[in-house]
């Protein structure tokens, strides 16, 4: 099963490549310019049968977010589901935007009955992705009747073979609850312990490229075993940052290191992922 690469948290991460040109190379904004959406709209309405084919395509690359514990809730999305305008989303249990919870998820009940409609309605099995890395990045809380599951930290102390364990029991847990993809694990190196998004919140697993590598190959192959696709992150490296790219922009052109690769290489090795076709997110 590939593993596809997210290059983006939210915000901006951006490394001066030495190589290259000398000026930073700021990454695409998640949102395209005002105006757009209703220019793409007009000429999807006048598309004919031939290039249906080509839409499904489009619609297969972009996933969504949105608002709604239950599918009746966002009839536009299920309009756009239906058309094969979406093929995939990504849930929420906190709204960032209003500072409120049960964006998507309330319990397992209503969580199981939402994924559920969601892949009903489409032609094309629909990607059901969440962040779900254990530890302080947790989509699936105790308090909606899921399991708590430890930080990528705590794994890389407990050994590679509770890592297989660990990957497999979120594997489980996602399966049922309907989803088939998960924005984990992260990939990133421990190389700064102060960094407020990755070393502070326990999100890497090893202070080494290789321990990192060794121990997300661990993590895949349980979820996969589950049928979930891993998306690891974040490309080229968060482990040396001092900043937060949730908000803000973050240059990593004097902290990074030729290090924060090696899990890549590692994973391409084992043929676990194919850089050439993995998807920006």
């Amino acid at each position: 099963m590939a593993v596809f690469t997210c290059l983006l948290v939210a915000g901006f991460l951006i490394f001066n490549f030495k190589s290259q040109k000398s000026e930073p190379l700021p990454l695409k904004e998640d949102n395209p310019p005002a105006g757009i959406s209703s220019q793409v709209n007009n000429s999807v309405e006048s598309l004919s049968e031939e290039d249906l084919l080509l839409k499904e395509k489009i619609g297969q690359m972009i996933m969504v977010g949105f608002r709604g514990l239950a599918l009746t809730d966002n009839p536009k999305l299920q309009k756009q589901i239906e058309e094969g305008s979406v093929g995939g989303v990504i849930l929420f249990d906190y709204d960032l935007l209003n500072k409120t919870y049960k964006r998507n998820i309330q319990n397992k009940e209503q969580l199981k009955k939402l994924t559920t409609d969601l892949q009903n309605i489409a032609s094309t099995t629909l990607f059901i992705a969440i962040d779900e890395e254990g530890g302080m990045v947790e989509r699936l809380k105790e308090s909606y009747g899921f399991k708590k599951d430890i930080s990528a930290q705590k794994v890389g102390e407990l050994g590679l073979t509770f890592a297989l364990k660990v990957g497999l029991e979120i594997g489980y847990e996602l399966k049922e609850a309907g989803f088939n993809m998960n924005f984990a694990p992260v990939v990133d190196i421990n190389l700064n312990p102060n960094n407020p998004i990755i070393g502070k919140l326990e999100r890497s697993f090893a202070t080494t490229g290789l321990g990192v590598a060794q121990f997300v190959e661990q993590f895949i192959l349980g979820q996969s075993q589950q049928g979930i696709i891993s998306v690891v992150k974040h490309f080229p490296g968060h482990g040396s940052s001092v900043g937060d790219s949730h908000t803000g922009l973050v240059d990593i052109t004097a902290t990074y290191k030729q290090e924060e690769l090696t899990p890549y290489y590692y994973l391409q090795s084992k043929g676990l992922l194919k850089a050439d076709d993995s998807p920006y997110c």
